[in-house]
């Protein structure tokens, strides 16, 4: 994710992962930010390659964590 400095100029935000969560059968992308109180948007941001039409079991995913 970009956002623009005082410049002008895009800086890149870096997620950072504090809490993980092993993907278990019929969760969705949906349930898993319900269960842990996240927005979706934040949920992306936190999991920036993660394509929710795609997500299996097992997968981990990140449940908590920032952007610096």
């Amino acid at each position: 994710m970009k956002f623009a400095d005082g410049h002008g100029k895009a800086k890149m935000l870096i997620p950072t992962c504090v809490s993980i969560y092993g993907q278990q059968e019929g969760d969705t992308c949906f349930s898993i930010t319900q269960a842990f109180n996240l927005t979706f948007d934040f949920f992306l941001q936190i999991n920036p390659n993660l394509n929710c039409d795609t997500i299996f079991v097992g997968q981990w995913l990140c449940v908590d964590g920032f952007l610096s």
